[in-house]
């Protein structure tokens, strides 16, 4: 599923995008980094560069069960991207 990160609120999607960077490999753990990294990567959401994903699948953790990926990963162009209906 693809979810429109104009659907959530600000400060919640600044919450998921730093968890989702602090999951990742990142090689700073300067705070003014990280938060210029979630500040990028909201703004390759809203351009739908990247898309937040989120499954469905109950048997998954909270956590593993959205995600941040390219475009690309699913073969697609951000003017192919088309959101799921919530």
């Amino acid at each position: 599923m693809f979810i429109d990160p104009k659907l959530i609120s600000a400060d919640a999607l600044e919450a998921l995008v730093s968890a989702w960077v602090c999951q990742q490999d990142f090689s700073s753990s300067d705070d003014f980094e990280i938060n210029i990294a979630v500040t990028q990567i909201i703004g390759k959401l809203q351009r739908k560069e990247l898309i937040l994903t989120f499954s469905d699948n109950d048997e998954l953790d909270e956590t593993d069960r959205w995600t941040i990926q390219t475009c690309e990963h699913f073969n697609l162009t951000p003017s192919q991207v088309e959101f799921d209906s919530l």
